[in-house]
């Protein structure tokens, strides 16, 4: 794998869940051998959409309007 090359995307998802703004940043890892990406692997919380789906307040869920 003389070729291979790793790159790392850092981003925010923002959506609206049962009238609540919810936030949560993650990182996707993409590795690639020559011109194709072979792997690709996403890094998140999902604490943030589990708590706004469930009714259950958190701190790391506001209305960010």
């Amino acid at each position: 794998m003389a070729d291979s090359l790793t790159a790392a995307l850092e981003w925010t998802t923002v959506a609206v869940v049962n009238d609540v703004t919810v936030r949560y940043d993650g990182v996707t890892v993409l590795g690639s051998d020559s011109d194709l990406v072979a792997r690709s692997f996403a890094y998140f919380d999902t604490r943030p959409l589990a708590q706004s789906i469930s009714g259950h307040p958190s701190s790391t869920t506001e209305d960010r309007t």
